[in-house]
């Protein structure tokens, strides 16, 4: 569960305080959803963040519960 927090955590941090940085060098994958969708107006590519995003986030959730359903535990 923290993995999957730390994209929204990425961009809590990074927004204010950089708000992508010079030259685009703290840009993260939320940060270019953000700035497609509000900044440039381009919906259409910040909808192609948004769902490359969600497969990153889904498909990291889903081998954590793979992997955490396998390990044994001793109460």
């Amino acid at each position: 569960m923290g993995t999957v927090n730390s994209f929204n955590t990425v961009f809590s941090i990074i927004f204010p305080l950089t708000g992508g940085g010079p030259a685009n060098e703290t840009m993260v994958l939320s940060l270019e959803l953000y700035n497609s969708a509000f900044r440039m107006f381009n919906i259409g590519m910040a909808s192609a963040v948004a769902t490359v995003l969600f497969v990153i986030v889904a498909s990291i959730a889903a081998i954590q519960f793979r992997v955490s359903k396998n390990v044994v535990h001793y109460d």
